[in-house]
């Protein structure tokens, strides 16, 4: 089984059943060569172009997909090991890192995600599907469902108002930057939680 990165901020949706979509960047960007045209170089360094988006047969020959429909998946988070077990950050937001290495059997205080193995996970996903879009496609309906907090957005003649999609760029720009472009291509996960550490 492998395991998907959440920040805290996802777990807590996840688990309130407020996070059911995960976008990642795909880790291999098709380059830009006018007329609307993409080009991706295979696997066997043979180009193919596209418009708009590639062929799923192209796509999988070029990037690696992350997981596939039907997959379980663990999910990967801070956290540290104490004498009494495991803790996570998601439920212990304000312990500080100097705190967390005091109670830390290994005194290394909030371990990286990237490290948590399947044993020491919490919760598994299960993938309903996966698919291809571009960053900026993403409409206010489906930002809600990535579990971000909405942005106040001022609109011309209507005043202050909430706006997930704007929340959800703002998440994006803050885990990724400026990696792959304004516009990259990315993966669109569709999740749901089917255990915790409770079940």
């Amino acid at each position: 089984m492998k395991g998907i990165v959440f920040y805290e901020d996802y777990i807590k949706a996840a688990l309130e059943g407020k996070k059911t979509r995960h976008r990642i960047l795909m880790d291999k960007q098709p380059e830009y060569i006018g007329n609307g045209c993409y080009e991706w170089v295979m696997k066997d360094n043979q180009p193919v172009v596209f418009k708009k988006y590639p062929m799923k047969g192209h796509l999988e020959q070029a990037v690696k997909k992350p997981c596939s429909a039907g997959e379980y998946l663990f999910i990967k988070e801070r956290w540290a090991e104490t004498e009494d077990g495991i803790i996570y950050k998601a439920e212990n937001p304000d312990l500080t890192n100097e705190k967390a290495k005091e109670i830390s059997v290994d005194g290394k205080g909030w371990r990286t995600p990237v490290h948590m193995t399947k044993k020491k996970s919490r919760i598994q996903i299960y993938v309903d599907s996966i698919g291809v879009d571009r960053l900026l496609n993403i409409t206010e309906n489906e930002a809600a469902k990535e579990g971000v907090q909405p942005e106040s957005i001022e609109i011309p003649g209507v005043g202050v108002r909430p706006s997930y999609k704007q929340g959800f760029l703002k998440r994006w720009k803050d885990v990724y930057g400026d990696k792959g472009g304004e516009n990259p291509f990315i993966w669109v996960i569709e999740l749901r939680v089917v255990k915790t550490e409770n079940e």
